[in-house]
């Protein structure tokens, strides 16, 4: 899978969350799957009842946010399950793919100005 950087220069990619659609930010400085509340809310998470009490550090600061797992996460044809992820107490632009999910894959990184992903 080749994404192209965006005009910011940053690489997003159209997905999934337990069926339904999310956009992520690819986020190699980010350590864990983050999925902004409202991705998390329309993926059928009860976002009300989660107990966000995990001190997150951001580039805007300290957040918190709320471990739980999903059923299935899909990007592209890279498809996983009961898969661990963090909800972030405040709205997001866009969920974030962080090194939790980087590191399932055989290879990522920018080539020739897109970011690639491989994936057996």
């Amino acid at each position: 899978m080749s994404i192209a950087a965006s005009e910011d220069g940053s690489y997003y990619v159209d997905g999934t969350i337990n069926g339904a659609p999310a956009r992520f930010a690819i986020d190699t400085g980010a350590s864990d799957i983050v999925l902004s509340p409202e991705d998390a809310a329309r993926a059928g998470i009860d976002v009300a009842h989660l107990d966000y009490s995990l001190p997150t550090e951001t580039a805007h600061g300290t957040g918190f946010s709320a471990s739980t797992r999903i059923d299935r996460l899909v990007v592209g044809q890279i498809e996983l399950h009961d898969v661990a992820v963090e909800i972030n107490k405040s709205p997001m632009a866009e969920s974030l793919l962080g090194l939790a999910f980087l590191k399932r894959l055989d290879f990522f990184g920018v080539q020739n100005r897109r970011f690639v992903m491989r994936w057996h």
